[in-house]
């Protein structure tokens, strides 16, 4: 399985949105590690489960269940809506519209 990169742009609660270098979005919740707005991410993003991913900005593995990948930002946004009550907090320099 390719190894896949991508930034953390959208944030609930323990929800995480990352947007990949082909502009597809991953819908993670973070299971152990630490993850920030704009960290960036490695690792396998195509099929759900847990996943062991590295955070190349702070240089530590993180552990994430992989809710959805290589869908839309609106799904992404809705997923985040849907799994989390908290507020969605998004990246410095990240379009939130749809």
């Amino acid at each position: 399985m390719a190894q896949n990169q991508a930034r953390i742009v959208m944030q609930s609660g323990g929800i995480y949105a990352a947007q990949n270098e082909d502009g597809d979005f991953s819908v993670m919740s973070l299971e152990h590690g630490t993850l920030e707005l704009g960290d960036l991410i490695a690792g396998v993003l195509d099929t759900g489960g847990y996943k062991d991913l590295m955070n190349k900005t702070k240089g530590g593995k993180v552990t994430v269940t992989l809710e959805d990948w290589e869908c839309s930002k609106k799904t992404a946004i809705e997923h985040l809506k849907k799994m989390s009550k908290s507020d969605i907090f998004v990246a410095d320099g990240f379009d939130y519209q749809v």
